[in-house]
């Protein structure tokens, strides 16, 4: 079974290419109006540039899949005279960690790419910030933890005053993951951090209790008016991006001046 992982693996490299080079290739499938207004239209710029990354990625993995598969066939002498259940029944184990691989692959990559179009906004308004990838996720951690993925406006200004700064998590679905957050919070002593997220699976009880530990949400501009419209630890991804963070910078600058 290792040399099956291991030929899944490398065969995995052959196939899909880094996230960049998804997030850059899309840059020029999407409309030109898109890019021109993602300023003011975040949540679509967001929506679209993630659905297509995601589907170039996809569209790789789909060749690779049936390469492994391939593979499979002659590694293990499938013969289709044996039919189709049996077949399957078979090489179980096999198709199990090709699926195993594949979701674990896909969850990985999709928050790249969240973690791309965030790193994009924050460049595209010049914020000042400071990320794992910046920094070192070693070092980034020892201050700020695993699940911060990004502080505005930077880890210096942090250690000298935590009040100061926006910490920044991104994940595309909630579920219990926001906690992972909240104990970061508590840990560093940060007032507060910011969870973007596409928000489909967003519920009032979790605004509630990630409010008690200090966890905002950040979604796409329908979530916010279409369900969450009366919550004031919800932004949607315009307020966050043009107002939020540039009042968080004005304060910091006055306090300087």
């Amino acid at each position: 079974m290792e040399v099956w992982k291991n030929q899944i693996k490398e065969r995995r490299k052959e196939y899909i290419k880094t996230v960049k080079y998804y997030f850059k290739e899309t840059m020029t499938k999407i409309s030109n109006e898109v890019i021109f207004n993602k300023k003011d239209d975040i949540s679509k710029y967001f929506r679209q540039v993630y659905k297509k990354s995601y589907e170039l990625m996809m569209h790789d993995q789909e060749k690779f899949r049936k390469s492994v598969l391939r593979d499979l066939m002659i590694t293990n002498n499938i013969d289709e005279k044996d039919g189709f259940e049996q077949n399957v029944l078979d090489n179980y184990n096999e198709l199990y960690e090709l699926t195993k691989s594949d979701s674990q692959s896909n969850k990985s990559r999709s928050g790249i790419i969240l973690e791309l179009l965030v790193i994009d906004l924050l460049e595209t308004f010049e914020y000042p910030h400071d990320n794992q990838k910046k920094i070192g996720k070693k070092k980034f951690a020892k201050d700020l933890g695993k699940q911060i993925d990004t502080i505005v406006p930077g880890i210096d200004e942090f250690k000298r005053n935590p009040s100061n700064c926006l910490l920044l998590s991104q994940k595309t679905t909630v579920r219990e993951r926001w906690q992972e957050v909240g104990e970061e919070v508590s840990r560093t002593g940060a007032n507060e951090a910011y969870l973007i997220t596409f928000g489909e699976d967003l519920t009032d009880n979790i605004i509630e209790t990630a409010k008690e530990q200090r966890i905002h949400f950040v979604v796409p501009k329908n979530i916010k008016e279409s369900k969450f419209n009366n919550k004031n630890t919800v932004y949607s991804f315009e307020n966050f991006f043009k107002r939020r963070i540039k009042r968080t910078l004005q304060l910091l600058d006055n306090e300087n001046n």
